[in-house]
C-alpha cells in the first residue's frame, strides 16, 4: 500500500499567511528602530526573517512524503520557523532546538493516546 500525506490546504494558507504578517510585522520593527537610529534589527533581519521566510515556503511547497511522521515533521519546522520569526531574541534558542521538534513528533506517535493522535492528524493532513 503506497500512501502519501500532505498538509491540508487550509493548514498551509493559514501557515503562510502566518508567515508574511510575521515578515512585515518584523519589517515594521525594523523601520521603527531604523527610526531610533538602532540598526541592530535591520542587521539580524537577514537571518532571522529573510531565511526562516524561505524555508517556510520550501517546505510547504515540497511533494507529499509517504509517512505521516515525514508531513507532522514538517509542519513541526514550519511552526519552529515561524517562532524564530516572532521571537528574534530568542532566534539562536530556536535554532538549535530543531532536535526538539524531532523529540515531539517521535513522542507524539508514541506515547499519545490513539484518539487524540488520529484527531490532530486528520485536522492537519491528508493521506
Amino acid at each position: 500500500m503506497n500512501q502519501s500525506y500532505r498538509m491540508r490546504p487550509l493548514v498551509l494558507l493559514v501557515l503562510f499567511v502566518s508567515a508574511c504578517a510575521l515578515a512585515c510585522w518584523r519589517l515594521w520593527q525594523v523601520s521603527v528602530a531604523l527610526q531610533h537610529e538602532d540598526e541592530t534589527p535591520m542587521l539580524a533581519f537577514p537571518f532571522t526573517v529573510i531565511l526562516p521566510f524561505v524555508l517556510i515556503m520550501a517546505l510547504g511547497c515540497q511533494r507529499p512524503t509517504s509517512s505521516r511522521e515525514g508531513i507532522l515533521m514538517r509542519t513541526g519546522a514550519i511552526i519552529h520557523l515561524l517562532l524564530i520569526i516572532a521571537f528574534p531574541g530568542f532566534a539562536l534558542y530556536l535554532a538549535l532546538g530543531f532536535p526538539f521538534v524531532a523529540l515531539t513528533v517521535e513522542l507524539f506517535e508514541t506515547r499519545a493516546p490513539v484518539q487524540l493522535r488520529d484527531g490532530v492528524a486528520r485536522a492537519l493532513i491528508i493521506c
